[in-house]
This record gives C-alpha cells, sequence and structure tokens, in this order.
C-alpha cells in the first residue's frame, strides 16, 4: 500500500510462524476541498485519512476520517460526524455544544 500507513495492525505473538502481522485499511470518503460550516470556510487537505487545514483562519488539528466518520478540532472545540457526498453532519464537544453541518462549495 505504499505510504498508506494503516487505520489499525495487529500481531499475532504466540505460535506464529509467518504472516503473523494484519493490516488493515478504511478507504476514506474524499473531503479535500471547500466546505461551508455556518457562516465561515472550512477548507481541508487530505492524505489518505488523515487532514489538515483551516476553519476560517484558525488551524484544524487532530483531524482524520474513519471511512465516512470526520472528526477534527479548531481551538480546543471537537468536530465529529458524517460525510454524506457533499454534505457533512455532526456534534460539538468542547465548546458550545450542539450540532453542525457543512457543504462543499
Amino acid at each position: 500500500m505504499g505510504d498508506w500507513e494503516p487505520d489499525e495492525t495487529s500481531r499475532v505473538t504466540q505460535d506464529c510462524a509467518q504472516w503473523c502481522t494484519a493490516l488493515m485499511w478504511i478507504v476514506p470518503a474524499k473531503v479535500e476541498g471547500s466546505w461551508r460550516l455556518g457562516e465561515q470556510q472550512l477548507r481541508l487537505t487530505q492524505r489518505y485519512q488523515v487532514l489538515s487545514g483551516t476553519l476560517g483562519t484558525r488551524s484544524v488539528t487532530d483531524a482524520r476520517l474513519d471511512g465516512k466518520a470526520i472528526r477534527f478540532t479548531v481551538d480546543g472545540v471537537r468536530y465529529s460526524g458524517t460525510v454524506d457526498g457533499e454534505t457533512m453532519t455532526g456534534s460539538i464537544t468542547g465548546g458550545p455544544g450542539g450540532n453542525w453541518s457543512a457543504s462543499r462549495i
């Protein structure tokens, strides 16, 4: 799989002579690009399941995809949700709380 890091690695440590490591990759949704989240622009860069970007002028950190599940943090506020084509929806923790939604620009 080249430079694509697996989402999960499992190793058999007892009574295993060969093929003792199993790697699992979950194909991530495609989210790279610009999104409208409330009144702000969410810009995401994607490398497989790892994301980076900005929400307005603030940096997106700790951002990952697990298939269609997305999570990222902005200034200590945690966004988690689901990607469905041209939209994302989810909940917010660590800040004002509530729900969020974004649509592709």
